[in-house]
């Protein structure tokens, strides 16, 4: 994983580049709407968003950012949702036999949430 390679040097420069991605005030109308469109969406009717992820972002460690990595984007645990496909080119290679084959779109939304896919 590149995150546990930086050093600390390469850390608050990555977190530095991020800051002023998000610190950067719009340039067009159309970002701007964008932004606000995007906060009224997320229900945050004062429009502060920007100004609370930056305040977050302050204090924000390389461990934390591992610790949810790991805990939230990569848990050992996770439930996961293979697609594939078998090309004709691929005809004759052996079928993937792993999991719960699920046949259609609709059959995947009638699934309750918490089925265990394999």
């Amino acid at each position: 994983m590149v995150l546990l390679e930086l050093n600390d040097y390469q850390w608050h420069s990555s977190k530095k580049g991020l800051w002023n991605q998000i610190a950067t005030p719009d340039t067009t109308l159309r970002g701007r709407a964008q932004r606000l469109w995007i906060a009224i969406g997320n229900k945050d009717t004062s429009f502060s968003q920007r100004e609370k992820v930056l305040e977050e972002l302050k204090s924000l460690t390389r461990a934390d950012m591992i610790r949810f990595v790991v805990n939230e984007l990569k848990p050992r645990t996770a439930n996961r949702l293979i697609m594939h496909s078998q090309g004709k080119a691929h005809v004759d290679a052996e079928k993937l036999d792993l999991g719960l084959e699920i046949g259609s779109i609709e059959e995947f939304q009638l699934r309750p949430k918490d089925t265990d896919l394999g």
